[in-house]
């Protein structure tokens, strides 16, 4: 099993990245799952008031690349495919992506994700492939980290996401 430091790893460093728009939002990482939290500003919205789309993606794909990343250790994961699909868009409040690996071998990670607002309502949905990268993860090394047979598959299954229609199945 990894363990905790390596999940505050990835969390960090991605909250870091110059890239990164989580300054005051929240990241969360956990084995084989992410969960990203991002107030809405007005940098955020598009000329109809309402939140850009790529607010959307980025988010999801986001998220998904952190759960996939949760299960490998020595490097960072690159994405080989992210679809995602708008159902409904919002002009304020939060929004919430969540990622669930359901497939993982150690060539390939299959990820879902969910993208909801503050009230639970799914605004969003994405699904990716993503493999390891050549680029080794930067910060301290973990230290008596234990993972599991990176050539064992692993199926993960279930619904993660509770809303007001009921649970949403990422798989």
């Amino acid at each position: 099993m990894i363990n905790q430091r390596h999940y505050e790893r990835l969390s960090r460093l991605h909250r870091d990245a110059s890239s990164s728009f989580y300054a005051d939002g929240d990241v969360t990482v956990g084995t084989g799952k992410a969960r990203v939290i991002h107030p809405i500003g007005e940098q955020d919205l598009d000329a109809s008031r309402r939140v850009d789309p790529t607010v959307y993606h980025k988010l999801l794909s986001d998220a998904a690349l952190l759960a996939a990343g949760s299960l490998v250790e020595e490097q960072f994961v690159t994405v080989s495919s992210f679809n995602y699909y708008v159902t409904q868009t919002l002009a304020s409040g939060k929004l919430l992506a969540a990622a669930q690996v359901v497939a993982a071998r150690s060539t390939m990670y299959t990820v879902n994700t969910v993208l909801t607002d503050d009230n639970g309502r799914v605004l969003a949905i994405g699904y990716g492939t993503y493999t390891p990268g050549p680029v080794a993860l930067e910060g301290e090394p973990d230290t008596d980290a234990s993972s599991e047979d990176p050539d064992e598959e692993i199926e993960i299954f279930g619904s993660f996401l509770e809303t007001p229609f009921g649970l949403v199945g990422l798989n």
